[in-house]
């Protein structure tokens, strides 16, 4: 009976304090509009719509105005670059007038032959093919016996491919100084490329005695034997580079083609 009565007092005081807490809330409760919340939320679309059709706009408008003033910055970066093109030019004009203009009012001190030569393997260096030549020739008009300014000008002559300036110059060298082996190699060459393999040849034997154990020597000596069909002087050119040189990759194909050649020695290509 006793827990009876104790449960209906509990049920009693939660539905008391239920009443009073609606009691206490009703007001705010009264003033929630349902339609104002709907309303809100179709103007929350509605300007999510608008923005993304003016952001579409926006970017249209953009894209149009881009192509039609492409064609502006085109000619407008062209005309640019003209421009910079026009100083640049201008700005090595002046600065060549104001060269010229100091040489005339200070006129250049004299430099030695070495300081010329130097000056002229700077330029050749450079691509300045005709300036190297001029500076050359300077130094070779002060010193007309210097050999180290000939063989600075038969570079020159050897990059251009110009075979008979160099065989030229190289006897000349040789007429100062016959004991040239780098010389007779060069000259051998320039006599190859003008077809007197003949007189390679010779050239070539006169390096490789001055200098008898230059591999490179003895390499373009082999190869000019072999095309001259000169099988003895190949197989003792041949010999001697398996000594100096036993790494050389070519010794393989060299011993093969001299090898190939006839025991009964021919002249080779015409010795003019």
């Amino acid at each position: 009976m006793t827990l009876l009565i104790l449960s209906i007092v509990v049920f009693l005081a939660s539905l008391g304090g239920l009443i009073l807490l609606v009691v206490r809330k009703f007001p705010v409760l009264s003033l929630l509009n349902v339609y104002d919340v709907k309303e809100q939320a179709e103007r929350r679309v509605k300007r999510a719509i608008l923005e993304q059709r003016m952001h579409r706009k926006f970017s249209v408008t953009i894209r149009t105005a881009l192509q039609k003033i492409h064609p502006f910055v085109h000619w407008a970066r062209e005309k640019f670059l003209s421009v910079k093109e026009w100083a640049r030019a201008l700005e090595v004009r002046y600065q060549q007038t104001l060269e010229e203009e100091r040489r005339r009012v200070i006129p250049e001190m004299p430099r030695s032959v070495e300081e010329l030569i130097e000056e002229g393997k700077k330029q050749l260096e450079r691509g300045d093919d005709a300036g190297a030549e001029q500076t050359i020739l300077r130094a070779i008009a002060q010193e007309p016996r210097s050999i180290t300014a000939y063989k600075a000008l038969t570079r020159l002559y050897v990059s251009r491919r110009e075979y008979d300036h160099v065989r030229e110059i190289d006897e000349f060298i040789l007429k100062l100084d016959p004991h040239q082996a780098e010389v007779y190699a060069d000259l051998g060459t320039a006599l190859t490329a003008l077809g007197e393999s003949a007189l390679a040849l010779d050239a070539l034997e006169k390096a490789v005695m001055l200098e008898e154990e230059n591999p490179k020597y003895l390499d373009q000596l082999l190869e000019l034997a072999i095309l001259r069909k000169k099988k003895s002087l190949a197989k003792e050119t041949l010999i001697k580079l398996q000594e100096v040189n036993p790494q050389n990759e070519k010794i393989p194909i060299f011993v093969g083609r001299v090898q190939e050649l006839p025991e009964k020695e021919g002249g080779g290509e015409s010795a003019r």
